[in-house]
């Protein structure tokens, strides 16, 4: 645990007024961490991290509400005369996931199955008798405000170099001290970042369990149905029945999977500082060939971290596909359910392939379908139903899934 942060901090915490524990204006010209344009990044003592901790829970960042809540404490303790890691341990437990979002968090986890993985009656007690199971935390840590509101995920933190730097700084602390706990991310925009610090490395994409709806009390509708207290015939139109459905059954599915202790991140060279944030560097493909495909066709992962480090951003994920976007063009898909990676993008079938696909060299294409590809138009297969479909590409090397996608984003050369 770095506390470096704590001992500048410190002194300025036992001297805040009563006004500024309740959130006055100076309070946060006081902790400010760093500011770029209308963004603002503010400590609060969230350092504390559980080395023993076997699921870590990711929301975004904390608010108002949570960095009050955690000052307060801090506060209290300081007066108290407690040492610096009762401060920290006990501002983290104030402030994490307080209110109405912690019961609705443990029993979604709980709806998964993860109180059984973890050998306890109900996730509930990761906030009591069982908090030496539970790191609770954020991928922005220390709190970012936008115009003095809270960041609710733009600009993306994953584009924007000055939020990268806080993700990778801070963060990134976390994961190097949990390289083998389960990663629980809340919402989207989480679990976007999770799988971009995968792609460079700083842990593995099976240690993050996506999928689950945001805890909020915004999404309480669908919360209910996802745990199984609301019925389908008593929901509103808003609510996509069949897409938690699909969730909550592949999430049960891989957490009936995990059984064992995952496996330790391999060992990854951190980046300097200035480049951490920003290099997502694919390895090289393997060069073996076999006679019934294409030369070691190019994995998903090498592909993924392409369509990061060109700006794609994640719009939804299941356990059998990711669809990515960038801007307004169409959405594609990559096809985890490829391990030889073979089809391991599914672009949309409105692209006119057949019109570019001999400019792209060592690339092959076949109509693809699948259920999971909600993005996409359908059409009659083989079942009674229409089924999405699209055009299911498979790639022998890295330029040419560059070529690819500059034809998709009309930026290739006639």
């Amino acid at each position: 645990m770095n506390s470096n942060l704590f001992h500048r901090f410190a002194p300025v915490i036992r001297s805040l007024s009563s006004a500024e524990l309740a959130g006055a204006p100076s309070l946060y010209d006081k902790l400010t961490l760093a500011e770029e344009g209308n963004l603002r990044v503010c400590y609060a003592p969230f350092e504390h991290i559980n080395p023993s901790a076997r699921v870590v829970i990711v929301g975004i960042t904390p608010g108002h509400t949570q960095m009050l809540n955690a000052l307060i404490e801090a506060r209290r303790q300081l007066d108290m005369g407690t040492t610096e890691a009762v401060v920290l341990k006990a501002a983290k437990a104030t402030g994490a996931f307080s209110g109405a979002i912690r019961p609705n968090l443990t029993g979604l986890l709980d709806a998964v199955g993860i109180h059984q993985w973890l050998g306890i009656k109900s996730c509930s007690e990761l906030f009591g008798s069982a908090a030496d199971l539970v790191q609770t935390t954020s991928v922005l840590r220390n709190p970012v405000f936008v115009q003095g509101a809270n960041y609710n995920g733009s600009p993306s933190m994953t584009e924007n170099t000055f939020l990268q730097k806080q993700l990778t700084t801070h963060f990134a602390q976390d994961i190097a001290a949990l390289p083998n706990a389960l990663y629980v991310p809340l919402g989207d925009k989480v679990a976007n970042a999770l799988h971009v610090l995968a792609a460079e490395g700083w842990l593995q994409r099976e240690q993050i369990l996506d999928g689950l709806p945001h805890p909020s009390g915004a999404n309480a509708e669908r919360i209910a149905y996802f745990m199984g207290r609301k019925l389908r015939s008593e929901l509103s139109p808003k609510t996509n029945p069949d897409k938690l459905d699909e969730a909550r059954a592949g999430l049960m599915h891989r957490v009936k999977q995990l059984g064992q202790a995952i496996s330790p991140t391999p060992t990854v060279a951190p980046l300097p500082p200035d480049d951490r944030a920003t290099s997502i560097k694919p390895n090289t493909p393997s060069q073996t060939t076999t006679q019934t495909q294409i030369a070691m066709p190019i994995k998903i992962e090498e592909i993924e971290a392409l369509l990061q480090a060109r700006g794609y951003t994640l719009q939804s994920a299941t356990l059998k596909k990711r669809a990515y976007q960038k801007g307004g063009q169409l959405p594609v898909y990559l096809n985890l359910t490829s391990k030889s990676g073979a089809t391991s993008l599914v672009i949309h079938p409105e692209v006119q392939v057949e019109t570019w696909r001999d400019k792209v060299s060592n690339m092959s294409v076949t109509t693809y379908h699948s259920s999971n590809m909600r993005l996409f138009p359908k059409r009659m297969h083989r079942g009674e139903n229409p089924i999405p479909f699209g055009w299911g590409l498979t790639f022998e090397s890295l330029q040419s899934v560059c070529l690819c996608l500059d034809h998709l984003e009309n930026k290739a050369r006639a």
